[in-house]
């Protein structure tokens, strides 16, 4: 494969293999039916790569670009989960007639599907997104609350609609989260939430959607005082720990995970050029031509820097109090501050750990957003 210059997003194949093996194996012991579903929103560039359509994982879209791209890519309507707050007529009208699996984010979106479906012939089964209150966190903009009564009067709804049966429930808990107890607490009072609905309302449920979330193997975030992430077990674990007793055997949902972070953050790296390099006595000042743009989560965390020379040795020896600036005309431009080896231009410096949401988020300013070569397909 031939691999243009810097800057550029490098991705290995194998990373997502092994990421989703790991998740499929774990599912696959403690529940079935299971399925994951890749959302896109995470890395659009992944997506098109077509690793995880490989690895037969269903598409998660938060919008009409995204479904289209799903379509482009081959995955049937059928294996299309439709997520998000801002979904159009037109691509509610496509994704029914697609079999997609719709999450209604809202009443006000459940009346204008409702609308849609009025007198229709067929029926359509959808799923809806709910939140609960869990300790310690705010509460979700998103979804059907079940505290106050929003999501009962939602399956309420829906049971009322002769051309629609309730066919999924959703429920995304968090993002990069770190306490499987959190994720417990959200799976305990799903289960008591459907406890108090009649059967009549649910008993046609085909799919339980517990989203994502889950920790990446990338370093703390800047705002997290505590950060303990463990094994992707333990989540997993913990939530079906809950649900077992909600849904007996042999008659269960399928239990399905639509992580994005978890699966690619540690598989993609990042690559730029030193392309001016100042020595001020102990101190140096670098400046490469990626920007802080091309890697705004940078912000969110810290990131994993290591420099090559072009030989692709590593870079080592005493470290010095160093400052990397980006390429773009932004003072702000900053993508590193602290200590590091001593750089010259045309040394390589590898941002790891940037697989999720860099790309997604890159805009088009000054420069265009870097490309990916996935690595190992």
């Amino acid at each position: 494969m031939h691999v243009q210059a810097p800057p550029i997003f490098l991705g290995d194949a194998s990373i997502i293999r092994q990421r989703y093996a790991r998740l499929d194996s774990c599912l696959r012991g403690l529940w079935q039916p299971h399925a994951i579903a890749y959302s896109f929103k995470t890395n659009l560039q992944v997506a098109r790569g077509g690793p995880f359509k490989a690895l037969g994982a269903w598409a998660e879209v938060v919008s009409g670009r995204e479904y289209n791209l799903a379509r482009e890519l081959g995955y049937p309507g059928a294996r299309i989960v439709f997520n998000g707050p801002c979904k159009t007529d037109a691509q509610l009208t496509r994704a029914l007639s697609e079999a997609a699996l719709i999450n209604v984010n809202d009443a006000t979106e459940l009346a204008r599907l409702i609308s849609l479906v009025s007198g229709a012939s067929t029926v359509h089964g959808i799923g809806i997104r709910l939140n609960t209150v869990i300790s310690g966190r705010k509460p979700s903009r998103f979804g059907f609350s079940i505290e106050q009564g929003e999501a009962a009067r939602a399956l309420q709804t829906i049971a009322a609609c002769p051309a629609l049966e309730l066919s999924g429930l959703h429920m995304h808990l968090f993002s990069d989260h770190d306490d499987p107890h959190s994720y417990a607490e959200a799976c305990r009072k799903l289960v008591a939430f459907l406890a108090t609905c009649p059967r009549a309302w649910t008993e046609r449920l085909a799919v339980l959607n517990l989203g994502g979330g889950f920790p990446a193997h990338t370093p703390r975030p800047r705002g997290r005082k505590q950060w303990n992430p463990r094994p992707i077990e333990a989540y997993l674990e913990a939530m079906v720990a809950e649900l077992v007793s909600g849904f007996a055997e042999p008659a269960r949902p399928v239990l399905m995970l639509e992580p994005g972070r978890y699966l690619v953050s540690d598989a993609v790296a990042f690559v730029s050029q030193i392309i001016r390099a100042q020595q001020v006595g102990n101190k140096q000042r670098l400046t490469c031509n990626g920007t802080l743009t091309m890697l705004p989560m940078t912000r969110y965390a810290p990131p994993l820097l290591r420099a090559f020379a072009p030989g692709l040795v590593v870079r080592a020896g005493p470290r010095v109090p160093t400052q990397i600036d980006g390429a773009s005309c932004r003072e702000d431009d900053v993508l590193y501050r602290g200590p590091f080896p001593r750089l010259q231009a045309g040394d390589y410096l590898v941002h790891y750990g940037v697989g999720a949401y860099n790309a997604s988020l890159c805009p088009e300013f000054i420069f265009p957003v870097p490309a990916l070569a996935l690595l190992g397909e």
